[in-house]
């Protein structure tokens, strides 16, 4: 069934949940400007799928957490809503990375909102190499700024998909 004056066609688009709008997604790849010499063109498209998280430490007086996920790639910020009362949140969020640097790491970092500082629980950090053919990862939760990876409670299942093709995720 079909309303008058309504396009029945599909509409891709990008959510920012730092922003409070979404975004239409128009290109399948960024735009060529006079930038693009100076600054570069991407080599590699990512999109990192975080599918859920187990086992994470319980902040709260009853035990759990109110988990959320914030994915960073070269500059860029995708954060997930954040999950009440879990310890295994199933996040179901997805950022596409158009990388100039494919040597830079994605650093996937989850936190517990708090009322007035929020409390880092671990990250997991990937490359995405478009010749690793593994493409969902189930990833021990680490610390930040320390020089020996020390395990924190919990695993974060991440699904990854590189290709030097822009057009093809």
């Amino acid at each position: 069934m079909e309303d008058a004056g309504v396009d029945s066609s599909l509409t891709a688009w990008t959510i920012n949940y730092l922003s409070d709008r979404p975004q239409e997604l128009t290109l399948d790849e960024p735009p060529q400007t006079c930038w693009t010499g100076l600054c570069g063109f991407p080599q590699l498209v990512t999109q990192v799928h975080v599918l859920s998280a187990e086992g994470l430490q319980g902040q709260d007086n009853n035990g759990a957490v109110d988990p959320y996920v914030i994915i960073s790639c070269e500059g860029e910020r995708v954060r997930s809503p954040v999950q009440k009362d879990t310890r295994c949140p199933n996040f179901d969020i997805k950022g596409v990375f158009y990388r100039k640097k494919p040597k830079e790491a994605i650093h996937i970092e989850i936190y517990n909102r708090n009322m007035l500082v929020d409390t880092f629980l671990g990250q997991v950090v990937v490359f995405g190499d478009p010749s690793d053919r593994q493409e969902q990862h189930s990833l021990h939760l680490r610390d930040r700024g320390t020089r020996q990876e020390s395990d924190l409670p919990g695993t974060l299942t991440v699904r990854l998909c590189t290709s030097t093709t822009l057009t093809n995720i």
